[in-house]
């Protein structure tokens, strides 16, 4: 009878551990999926760019993954983990938490993401050295705090609130305000304080459409995020295995945040014909694709406890969300190269507010009480702390680096692109410096006639050098050269 009993003792101890390993491999495995979202906002942003500064923004989403692991290894990681209700105090350079590095992990493709974002508003016009910086800052200090306060059990708004024996915690699953309503606000506060691209805006204040070079580029990083989106909000579901209802939670997760980005796209397709004055009124593929991104970003606070056509219609609104935020940030004169204010500070925004609504456990229009309105209160309170919180740091930051001058290159780097001179790689030679011409045209002035025409000859010159080529094609190859200096000539003399 004791053998058998010891047996069942063993046998049980296996299957508790069998279960362990298991959920660490689900958690691990989903936030590598989320980690793998940083190939999407590469291809996203290097195809929103000119090709002149293709390898600098690829450059930088880089350096967010190995800045970003040091500085969240060292510090984030402690300041997002237990300690007082305003920040963590445990864990500092992982040291006596061994058993908490798979955590390390999960909390840390959160906050690379976060400042991932910054780097493609402020794109192509930032320098290298500031941009790590603020890397470094914000995935060791700025997210993290932010993470400790809605995640945490000891954080102030995890914590929640009560009046009058009525309670309500935050509500944010995913990271709508954590993860993606920070990365957006430092974008916004980067990208007003460096000031807009040369030529992006005339001398009356109009916009100037500068065009991405390959969108192709920037529709595949759309599809590797919309695929990162549902891990993104599966990962944070990792409190919830040991729950006998998971399957039925984690099939809600997927079908919320599938629906959630379909619904934006097509909302921003549909606002974007509606609101647009213009005679064309075209199907615009760049609205629909960061409407399906804006989608995505807000249903992350609430994808496990809305109801399927509560998705929809989070999805559709933030769509138009998009929309009223990319005309608000051109009106004020902020130059976002890729919208990641208007995806990532509406969506998330939008998101936050949303849950007191829609939440079926406790939102406004399931269960109209003092409790569903104490969350939305909650919930408004700390969406506007996380707001002002993100604002200042990063404004700290960038104020002090643009007071040094340190924040933005030359106005001559800028034109001839920052990957010729902070790199010495040019992604695409002739179209890096055929983007410039353009940008001289527009009113940047700064190419003199005689530097375009070494730039074209150098081209050529490496071309003809590289190429095994008879020498009736090196005369043809040269007679295109004249003509190319005779047109630049004339081109830049108007």
């Amino acid at each position: 009878m004791s053998n058998s009993t010891e047996s069942w003792e063993l046998l049980s101890e296996q299957l508790l551990l069998l279960n362990r390993n298991f959920d660490t491999a689900y958690v691990l495995l989903a936030a590598s999926i989320v980690f793998f979202m940083q190939a999407g906002f590469a291809f996203l942003e290097a195809g929103s760019v000119r090709s002149k500064n293709t390898t600098n923004i690829l450059f930088k989403n880089l350096l967010d993954t190995c800045v970003g692991c040091v500085a969240f290894w060292a510090f984030g990681f402690a300041f997002t983990g237990t300690g007082n209700e305003f920040i963590g105090s445990d864990c500092f350079f992982l040291i006596g938490c061994n058993d908490h590095i798979h955590y390390w992990f999960v909390l840390f493709v959160y906050s690379v993401t976060s400042v991932t974002i910054v780097s493609g508003a402020m794109a192509e016009r930032t320098e290298v050295a500031s941009y790590i910086m603020f890397s470094a800052l914000c995935t060791g200090f700025l997210q993290p705090v932010v993470a400790h306060w809605a995640w945490s059990p000891d954080g102030w708004l995890a914590k929640g609130v009560e009046n009058n024996q009525v309670s309500a915690v935050y509500k944010d699953f995913a990271g709508s305000s954590a993860v993606h309503v920070v990365g957006g606000t430092a974008a916004f506060m980067g990208a007003a304080i460096v000031g807009p691209r040369f030529g992006r805006f005339d001398e009356s204040g109009m916009p100037v459409p500068i065009h991405p070079h390959t969108i192709t580029m920037s529709a595949l990083g759309l599809f590797i995020l919309f695929f990162g989106f549902i891990s993104f909000n599966l990962t944070a579901a990792m409190s919830l295995l040991a729950d006998e209802e998971f399957e039925a939670i984690a099939g809600k997760i997927v079908f919320s945040v599938t629906m959630s980005g379909s619904a934006g796209g097509l909302g921003a397709v549909i606002a974007k014909k509606i609101i647009d004055r213009s005679q064309k009124r075209q199907w615009s593929l760049w609205s629909a694709m960061n409407g399906c991104l804006t989608g995505l970003v807000a249903i992350c606070a609430g994808s496990d406890v809305v109801h399927p056509y509560a998705a929809v219609i989070i999805g559709a609104v933030a769509g138009l969300v998009y929309i009223i935020v990319v005309r608000l940030v051109v009106k004020a004169r902020v130059d976002d190269p890729v919208d990641a204010v208007a995806v990532h500070l509406g969506g998330g925004c939008l998101g936050v507010i949303a849950v007191p609504f829609f939440d079926s456990t406790q939102g406004l229009f399931h269960h109209w009480n003092r409790k569903s309105m104490l969350l939305l209160g909650w919930n408004f309170c700390g969406l506007v702390t996380i707001v002002l919180w993100t604002a200042a740091i990063s404004g700290i930051i960038f104020g002090t680096l643009y007071g040094f001058n340190m924040l933005r290159v030359s106005k001559e780097v800028e034109l001839k692109g920052l990957d010729y001179y902070r790199h010495g790689d040019v992604a695409s030679a002739t179209d890096s410096y055929s983007s410039s011409a353009t940008a001289n045209r527009r009113g940047a002035r700064s190419y003199t006639r005689r530097s375009t025409n070494d730039t074209l000859t150098d081209i050529l010159g490496t071309f003809i050098r590289d190429s095994t080529m008879s020498r009736e094609t090196v005369g043809s190859v040269s007679m295109s050269n004249i003509s190319v200096a005779k047109t630049v000539d004339a081109v830049s003399s108007v």
